[in-house]
């Protein structure tokens, strides 16, 4: 569920990082490099905000969808992030 807009605190910083990959069943079935993407306390923007970090792989008018994954490697701890998709 998103925040409510009378939630946030402007002494709260609502930017967080999360890693974000790229998959395509056809052209490119697996991301060796995932990428950071910073997201803003604007929530509305949040998709946009994935999809611009990918736009040498998503075209604009391309069909896509984005899913939250769970964490499958513990190894990947390197970097210190809320939310994986």
């Amino acid at each position: 569920m998103a925040p409510v807009e009378d939630e946030w605190n402007d002494d709260l910083a609502m930017e967080f990082f999360v890693r974000t990959w790229f998959i395509h069943h056809l052209g490119h079935q697996k991301c060796e490099r995932p990428r950071i993407i910073e997201l803003g306390r604007e929530w509305q923007r949040w998709h946009a905000e994935i999809l611009q970090g990918w736009t040498d792989f998503i075209g604009p008018q391309q069909e896509h969808s984005v899913h939250v994954v769970k964490q499958t490697h513990p190894d990947q701890q390197s970097i210190k992030e809320l939310l994986r998709i």
